[in-house]
């Protein structure tokens, strides 16, 4: 955007200078886009020397297809012309175009990346073919090198090479190659983007305000067919408006009120924003918004995209346990059933005292869900215990035996841990020479570790309280544990990052992880909790390692 108002800058200089020399052979000067005068308020001065455009005794033409009628007279103070100027108007509402808004929970439901996977694969199911354009609109440019990498790296944003953008772009726009049906860019791409089979815009969040939504969604079904647009309102996001424009030029408050409705026509806000007259999607027969219309597939596909999944993991599979299954069932099942994990827990935390009637079986499906949740968490901190115990406790009373724990997952050998054994370091022999293991994991990992305080242990992150496993020491108020297990979690999980094969299967069996996910990603997944029946991430996908690796001895 910079260079481009640096240019408007020159540009306006060099008419000067050519309608000197021209001046009686001039009938227009049109300018094009020219909204963006009002709304781009931080380089607001840059535009400004329009103005001088009036100085000139020539027909002066305006085009903009988001200038609502609000800031008519306010669009044409800010360029030196009459309140009398002849506006000529077209409904801003394209009736080809169904307007859709999902509010979306970071704390409950899946990271946004793999929400616009699940989308755009909706969507392709649902609307697209062979033919078929998408654009998904991001506000910053980490967020378009992230979601793109699920795209095939079809992104645009201001950072990129100027030739590579280039050819990205118009592969995209022929289709050439693969992965070329959608394109991740930043909201630089809403202008002039003129392709006839865009089915399809996604937003991550409003842009900044009604009139970029506006403008972004406009890319869509320009060839006159249906096309789809969708807001994805991110932890119901809320925009402040800028106190230096009262007037608000680029529609924060309507964009707000679009952005956070539930109940009214999308088209309504839209239609009374721009044109200051309200319609609904019936009134003039439109493709009916996500409102109108609860009932069709799509929107009714893209809403049940919001239900968390149902697995506790990937690697934790429920087995038979489903909702069919879980409905023929209550809590005397684990009750009655000895061996289960479920019934150890039920001791230890007793249902409440019964009530004169008996629960409903609504309340008893809960109760056998949840015991069945807890119970699988328990199996797990068995795991630990059998992995913390083989590599770190004791074989006798007084017997302590404390292996390297990388040794054993990159060496395939039990060697004994030593004061002076150092992680990676220790482990190298002289015919791995430079290992990419042994660089950065106490800055990259062990320092960006960091969880709630008392329901994991600060030194190897392995779970406290209820789940803590029984080879670890507890903690006690006013005491320093000295922690037999240091840096468990954290070891191995930059292990299984740096080792190739191993991380090409954790990829498989973990959705949230990718080939290329750069390691700050990789570290953020980590540390989530994705679900309260499950341990973050990082533990996750090291109980999963030794589950799968547990035989590996010498």
């Amino acid at each position: 955007m910079a260079w481009l108002l640096f240019s408007w800058h020159i540009l306006l200089t060099f008419i000067c200078r050519w309608y000197r020399n021209h001046e009686h052979d001039i009938v227009h000067f049109v300018v094009d886009e020219c909204h963006q005068i009002i709304t781009c308020n931080g380089f607001r001065k840059h535009f400004n020397a329009v103005k001088e455009l009036a100085q000139y005794l020539v027909q002066k033409i305006f085009l903009s297809a988001t200038i609502p009628v609000y800031l008519e007279a306010y669009f044409l103070e800010q360029t030196y012309l009459p309140l009398s100027t002849k506006i000529i108007r077209q409904q801003t509402n394209r009736i080809n175009l169904s307007y859709h808004v999902l509010q979306i929970d970071n704390r409950i439901h899946r990271s946004i990346k793999d929400w616009i996977v699940c989308l755009t694969h909706l969507l392709e199911e649902t609307i697209f073919n062979s033919a078929s354009r998408g654009i998904i609109f991001c506000l910053s440019r980490q967020e378009v090198d992230d979601i793109a990498m699920a795209f095939g790296n079809t992104k645009s944003h201001s950072d990129m090479d100027s030739q590579d953008r280039a050819q990205i772009q118009e592969e995209w726009f022929q289709g050439m190659g693969t992965n070329r049906q959608w394109m991740v860019a930043t909201t630089t791409f809403i202008h002039g983007i003129d392709h006839p089979n865009v089915d399809a815009v996604i937003f991550v969040e409003l842009p900044f305000g009604l009139m970029n939504f506006v403008q972004g969604a406009g890319r869509a079904g320009r060839g006159g067919q249906s096309a789809y647009v969708f807001l994805l309102n991110y932890c119901m996001s809320f925009i402040e408006p800028h106190h230096s424009d009262p007037l608000d030029p680029i529609g924060v408050v309507p964009g707000n009120q679009f952005a956070r409705n539930g109940d009214m026509c999308r088209r309504k806000i839209l239609s009374q924003t721009m044109d200051g007259i309200s319609v609904s999607c019936t009134d003039i027969g439109g493709l009916e918004c996500d409102i109108c219309k609860q009932d069709h597939p799509l929107v009714v596909g893209s809403r049940r995209l919001l239900d968390p999944p149902r697995d506790p993991s990937p690697d934790y599979d429920m087995g038979p346990w489903d909702d069919e299954t879980i409905a023929n069932l209550d809590e005397s099942y684990f009750m009655d059933n000895p061996t289960s994990h479920a019934a150890t827990c039920a001791q230890s935390h007793p249902p409440p005292i019964a009530s004169a009637s008996n629960p409903s079986m609504s309340l008893q499906l809960d109760h056998a869900h949840y015991m069945k949740l807890i119970a699988d968490k328990h199996e797990k901190v068995q795991e630990l215990t059998a992995m913390t115990n083989f590599l770190c406790g004791y074989a006798s009373n007084s017997d302590f035996r404390g292996y390297c724990i990388i040794c054993w997952a990159w060496k395939k050998k039990l060697v004994q841990r030593t004061a002076d054994h150092r992680f990676f370091i220790s482990c190298k022999s002289k015919e791995d020479h430079f290992v990419k293991h042994a660089v950065g994991w106490i800055q990259e990992v062990k320092k960006k570790f960091s969880f709630d305080r008392f329901a994991y242990c600060y030194m190897c992150g392995l779970p406290q309280g209820e789940f803590a496993p029984s080879s670890h020491p507890s903690f006690r108020k006013g005491e320093v544990i000295n922690c037999p297990f240091d840096d468990l979690v954290a070891v191995l999980v930059w292990h299984i990052i740096h080792h190739d094969v191993t991380w090409k299967k954790a990829i498989q069996a973990f959705p949230g992880l990718t080939a290329n996910m750069p390691l700050s990603a990789i570290v953020e997944w980590a540390c989530k909790e994705e679900q309260p029946h499950l341990f973050y991430n990082g533990l996750e996908l090291v109980i999963w390692y030794w589950v799968t690796h547990k035989q590996q001895t010498v």
